[in-house]
């Protein structure tokens, strides 16, 4: 009997050491403190990234050996003081965050769906799969009008058909390119910027008035970058 088990110990543990691929989500907030909803739109858009109210992006990479990593990175708004504003504007701050946040997931997850493919295919294609799963995001944020359908709009009484609230996916018809570096290998976007050799294959930052898509090398993406405005 405690041979099986042993040997299953040791397969189990092989296997989660040969996970593949290797996944990292880090979260970060930005802060707002402002009392009313004007204050918190100009405050989203001074201090959000690059002035838009949040932004995921996923970046994958992988090695000649086809060790497989993705990593997505998310940032929100964090109301430092919940307090100052009325129960209506709270209320409706707290449901647009909640909506927001699993927005921005979805398009991590098309991140992850496109490292685990990239895996199964022993990393054969691997551009042609960040394509795809980049028009995923463009075609998620399509679908939801960059999130507003879903209730990505702040607050409840705003008029949801009164601005776009976000712009992302494949973004203005930017050419998807690849760049292969001895280790690890990644894939870029035409019109990122290249910091640290982290290409972003894709990324989303919801709500946003006007669609730009900026693409991969670090915190762009290749895939879909929605920005909520």
């Amino acid at each position: 009997m405690l041979r099986p088990l042993t040997f299953c110990a040791c397969l189990c543990a092989a296997a989660m050491a040969q996970a593949n691929p290797t996944i990292e989500e880090n979260w970060n907030t930005y802060p707002v403190d402002g009392a009313t909803a004007s204050e918190i739109h100009g405050q989203m858009h001074g201090r959000g990234p690059d002035g838009y109210w949040a932004y995921a992006d996923w970046n994958v990479e992988w090695s000649d050996a086809c060790d497989v990593h993705v990593t997505i990175n998310y940032q929100m708004p964090r109301h430092e003081n919940p307090e100052v504003m009325d129960e209506k504007l709270r209320l409706s701050w707290e449901r647009m965050i909640k909506v927001l946040g699993g927005h921005e997931e979805q398009h991590g997850k098309h991140g992850i769906a496109a490292a685990e493919e990239i895996a199964e295919a022993d990393c054969e294609g691997a551009n042609a799969i960040i394509s795809k799963w980049a028009e995923a995001d463009r075609q998620y944020d399509e679908d939801t009008d960059h999130g507003l359908t879903e209730g990505v709009f702040f607050p409840d009484e705003a008029d949801p058909n009164a601005r776009k609230v976000s712009a992302g996916g494949q973004g203005e018809d930017l050419p998807l390119q690849s760049e292969t570096k001895a280790q690890p290998q990644t894939c870029e976007n035409a019109g990122g910027n290249a910091e640290e050799n982290f290409p972003l294959c894709g990324s989303d930052l919801s709500l946003s008035s006007d669609q730009r898509q900026e693409g991969l090398t670090t915190d762009k993406t290749t895939g879909g970058r929605s920005e909520n405005r």
